[in-house]
């Protein structure tokens, strides 16, 4: 589906990064562990921009209700891979609070 252009270019649209996930995840060598990162570390890249003030308040608000529940959407990826400590770390990375 085409999502048409971003509300920012420093924050991630949730079609776009659930594509590039699944490309991630869905090969013959998955990438577990860098998709885990990623989905782990966009709730901090969304404070440090709303800390420096890079991006209106309200882009920011928009996109955390948009990206919430990635983590358990991907769910089945995290718990194929039998690694306890990373299905953990992601599924507690979208209870962690935004600010």
């Amino acid at each position: 589906a085409v999502t048409g252009p971003p509300a920012h270019p420093l924050v991630p649209e949730r079609l776009t990064l659930r594509r590039f996930l699944g490309m991630m995840v869905q090969t013959v060598e998955p990438q577990l562990y860098p998709a885990a990162a990623l989905v782990e570390l966009i709730p901090l890249w969304l404070r440090f921009l709303d800390v420096r003030q890079l991006v209106a308040a309200e882009v920011l608000h928009e996109a955390r209700a948009e990206l919430a529940g990635l983590e358990e959407e991907l769910a089945p990826v995290w718990h194929d891979s039998g690694d306890a400590v990373l299905i953990r770390n992601l599924l507690d990375a979208g209870e962690r609070p935004a600010n």
